[in-house]
């Protein structure tokens, strides 16, 4: 098993997963976005909309937890381009997965968010961003033991 916050947390329900991805090229985080007037989305609105299956984004929406997880999506930053984040996640069990990245001239971490369109309407969709690896691990240490309680 990974360190805390590394790589993905297996239990019975459903796996949580930290994909680390690699800074899209091209892309430029625009000015920094500190107060609710400002954000992309409300951060509790991009906590709930993680990156899940289908059977694992009905518990964690139904656990509430995503309210307390919103901390971690502010402050945001505005991509200077349309941008799709796909992830490659294998096997058929549920997952839940909180993607980051590391851009090593970022004076504050926090979240890359986006409006992508949906056959729905459009989900909100998020990459946080970190100056470093530690700080993401942290960070994913923190979420994956509130997700402890849900997946147990």
């Amino acid at each position: 098993m990974s360190p805390p916050g590394e790589g993905a947390y297996y239990c019975p329900m459903m796996r949580v997963l930290f994909p680390e991805i690699q800074m899209p090229e091209g892309v430029v985080l625009g000015e920094r976005l500190d107060t609710p007037r400002q954000f992309i989305a409300n951060p509790k609105a991009v906590a709930a909309q993680t990156f899940a299956s289908p059977a694992a984004f009905k518990i964690y929406l139904a656990s509430g937890l995503w309210r307390d997880m919103a901390r971690l999506f502010a402050p945001q930053y505005a991509p200077n381009a349309p941008l799709t984040l796909k992830l490659d996640i294998e096997g058929e069990a549920a997952w839940l997965a909180f993607p980051w990245a590391v851009k090593a001239d970022l004076e504050t971490a926090g979240t890359l968010v986006w409006l992508e369109k949906a056959p729905d309407g459009q989900d909100v969709r998020h990459l946080r961003v970190y100056s470093s690896a530690d700080q993401a691990h942290r960070d994913n240490a923190w979420l994956q033991a509130a997700l402890v309680a849900i997946t147990a």
